[in-house]
């Protein structure tokens, strides 16, 4: 099981535990202004989304890349394929980008998707590749990379009847899946070495959420991730 957990009092809750419990809250060696997660300001992303909502994302997400030194490699979270391919047209048009930007074109499992990433990286050594996945939100550790971006929060899939069913059941624990999914991708780029950190002189890495509907999943997050979301400027 992940030791991601999100909010404590939400865990609790979904273990049944709705009385008293001891919750002891282990201080994070590393302090919340050396770990920024930033709000790039994104519209919410979903069904409603309209063809200006999904420029909006595209063209935040473009502009904080560009801030970034151009041979950091990054991440891109989804949820589909198909919202890769188009995420992934969508930020070609930006300057700098289109020869930067790389999808899976398969279906196969993670670890071989690694595989090939790990080539295209070795083709293009001089070039910070940025890989748009709808697989890799918990599971790899992506070390060399210093740009992790999520572009859709991650909520369960409702095309499933399982899952509307639980959803229905109990929403809250519903919201509280989608904020530990959200946290989990969120930390595939800072892996607790002293170098995915900020030391004072300028960041380190590029960690964001581009996507507006973060904000619906909130209370559920974990007090250290709340403490590290700030403001794109």
């Amino acid at each position: 099981m992940s030791a991601t957990i999100g909010n404590p009092d939400a865990f609790a809750t979904e273990l049944g535990i709705k009385d008293k419990y001891s919750f002891c809250a282990v201080p994070n060696q590393w302090p919340a202004h050396t770990r920024p997660v930033f709000d790039l300001g994104a519209p919410k992303m979903g069904h409603k989304s309209t063809p200006t909502d999904y420029e909006k994302q595209a063209e935040v997400i473009a502009h904080a890349i560009q801030q970034c030194p151009p041979d950091w490699k990054g991440v891109i979270h989804v949820t589909r394929k198909t919202e890769a391919a188009l995420l992934a047209k969508r930020l070609s048009r930006y300057s700098g980008l289109s020869n930067r930007l790389w999808t899976p074109d398969t279906t196969d499992g993670t670890n071989i998707q690694m595989e090939e990433w790990k080539k295209v990286k070795k083709k293009n050594e001089k070039t910070g590749m940025i890989a748009i996945t709808w697989t890799w939100a918990e599971g790899v550790d992506l070390r060399e990379e210093r740009i992790c971006i999520v572009a859709k929060t991650q909520f369960p899939t409702l095309g499933d009847d399982y899952e509307v069913a639980r959803r229905n059941y109990n929403g809250k624990t519903y919201l509280w899946r989608t904020a530990v999914a959200l946290e989990q991708s969120l930390g595939r780029t800072r892996r607790g070495e002293p170098e995915d950190y900020d030391n004072g002189s300028g960041h380190e890495q590029l960690v964001a959420i581009a996507d507006g509907n973060w904000r619906r999943v909130k209370s559920y997050l974990s007090n250290d991730l709340m403490d590290s979301i700030q403001d794109w400027k």
